[in-house]
């Protein structure tokens, strides 16, 4: 199986500020227009223009008096006001005057005060206080972080949600498909390269052949467990959540951007079958990061009845459906043998109603079950460590764990007869 990396994409490309664009947003700016105004009236997005006036200080109106002054620029994640004014005597009134967005950038060090001066008028001497405020800040991300955001925010706003084609009744089956290990971002070598662009296709490769046969059946939703180590590092500095330094395909900013869209067309693909259920497992590489991946989809989908987002905080996950329950963990804290019982006592009321009860998990980057049998009263748990879909990275390449079968499967719930079996899509090398 080959997979297609380009199938069912969508490319968009940045509109270049035109030197008439330039000239007409200066005038805007120095009648008082503000920022959102100015985007409304060139038709650009806010956070294109703002960006723009940012990095030029095109800042809003003029200095109403002699000797008043103000000066704002910014260089790469710092920046800084000065000025001189009679109206702006606060580092706040300065920010303000300035539209700095506060949730982008924080105070670093502030200097503040004031002189005297007079100024001979119709009616004689006039004295009046000159404020100095000098104000230097340092954004709370970095930049490429932010700019990372802000293309994605772009692209946001032009999507569209697909409507799912609603089958004629609704189907007794729960479709849930696991694509564990994905590792966007990490830089392998086992025999083929793996890196941004290669989980792109693997994982919408995956995707397409999993729908492919769960199409045929009667199903009613489709349950996607994200993260699970959906990325292969939790920072801008190329670790995971506990330090361990990766061997890295390109800038945070640039990952993290292909995995938000990765999910989005797989989300819009299965869509065409069934609503979907996005449900967050943390994995021990991407914690966070997959936490703000399942915010940024929770938001794509902000207007899609179809499509749900789980953001609760807790490692270990269950759903129900009918006499099923599952249970969703990465796998790398609990004692395999112990998710049994945990199961109980965490949901002791799903528990009771359910007679087919299973534990899947990643982590282990192979495919693996082990059937749980405690007492009569609880009866059996499986537990099922499933397989990874990325490549062999220089550190398991060294120790020579390259045996694993790569792969993603596809599992089906029954409501009354409970586990139909699975599905698994293998990736070709």
């Amino acid at each position: 199986m080959i997979f297609d990396s380009r199938k069912g994409r969508r490319r968009m490309t940045k509109r270049a500020w035109t030197e008439s664009e330039l000239k007409e947003l200066a005038k805007l700016r120095r009648a008082g227009v503000s920022s959102r105004d100015c985007a409304a009236a060139l038709g650009r997005s806010y956070g294109s223009v703002k960006n723009k006036v940012q990095h030029s200080g095109l800042l809003a109106g003029e200095p109403k008096s002699a000797g008043e002054r103000f000066e704002h620029s910014t260089t790469g994640d710092t920046a800084s006001i000065l000025s001189v004014s009679d109206r702006i005597r606060t580092p706040a009134d300065a920010v303000a005057y300035a539209e700095i967005d506060v949730d982008v950038w924080a105070i670093d060090r502030q200097v503040v005060n004031s002189w005297e001066v007079a100024a001979k008028t119709a009616d004689g001497i006039e004295t009046r206080t000159l404020w100095q405020v000098k104000v230097w800040l340092k954004r709370k991300a970095a930049a490429f972080i932010d700019d990372a955001f802000s293309a994605l925010f772009e692209r946001m706003a032009d999507h569209r949600p697909l409507s799912p084609t609603p089958p004629a009744t609704a189907g007794p089956y729960l479709a849930e498909l696991s694509l564990f290990d994905a590792h966007f971002g990490k830089l392998a070598w086992d025999g083929e390269s793996f890196n941004t662009a290669r989980a792109e296709a693997v994982y919408a490769g995956a995707v397409g052949a999993l729908l492919d046969r769960v199409y045929t059946w009667d199903v009613s939703r489709i349950l996607i467990p994200v993260g699970n180590d959906f990325f292969n590092v939790d920072n801008w500095v190329g670790t995971t959540a506990k330090g361990t330094q990766q061997d890295s395909d390109g800038p945070f900013a640039r990952v993290f951007e292909a995995g938000c869209m990765a999910m989005v067309n797989a989300v819009d693909r299965c869509l065409a079958v069934a609503p979907v259920d996005l449900l967050w497992v943390p994995g021990n590489h991407d914690p966070s990061t997959s936490f703000y991946l399942v915010r940024w989809l929770d938001a794509w989908y902000r207007n899609a009845d179809a499509v749900t987002v789980d953001r609760d905080h807790r490692p270990r996950k269950y759903v129900r459906h009918g006499v099923n329950l599952i249970g969703f963990t990465h796998g790398d804290q609990e004692n395999h043998r112990d998710l049994p019982a945990i199961m109980a006592a965490e949901v002791p009321d799903l528990w009771a109603a359910t007679s087919w009860r299973e534990f899947h998990l990643g982590h282990f980057h192979r495919a693996r079950q082990t059937v749980h049998r405690t007492t009569d009263e609880f009866g059996g748990v499986r537990v099922r460590v499933l397989p990874a879909l990325s490549g062999v990275d220089s550190w398991h390449f060294r120790k020579g764990y390259v045996a694993a079968k790569r792969a993603a499967e596809a599992y089906l719930w029954h409501k009354v007869d409970g586990y139909a079996g699975h599905i698994s899509a293998n990736v070709q090398t």
